[in-house]
């Protein structure tokens, strides 16, 4: 049987992450105490439309790739990509 890790860290880890990189971004804008919660629900939430909206374009792709011979290649290749993309964007943002 094959070890499925626990997703619970990779929540985590997102909200962290967009707390980081929203909350330095609302300091500029001088938004009264009572509204960041409002701009910081929003923000998440049009965050988490975004990704939604992105699987639903990308899933039926990720489906019919499933049954291609050169999936695991694909699936191996994209993944480096994707790594060294958020590596450089981590970086950055240091």
């Amino acid at each position: 049987m094959r070890h499925v890790p626990s997703r619970r860290w990779g929540s985590e880890l997102s909200l962290w992450a967009r707390a980081r990189c929203a909350l330095p971004r609302t300091a500029p804008a001088a938004l009264p105490a009572g509204n960041l919660a409002w701009a910081l629900l929003g923000f998440h939430l049009g965050v988490e439309a975004a990704q939604g909206m992105v699987i639903a374009v990308l899933l039926p792709l990720l489906a019919w790739l499933s049954h291609c011979p050169w999936q695991p290649r694909f699936v191996r290749v994209t993944s480096v990509v994707l790594a060294i993309i958020g590596l450089v964007w981590f970086v950055q943002r240091l």
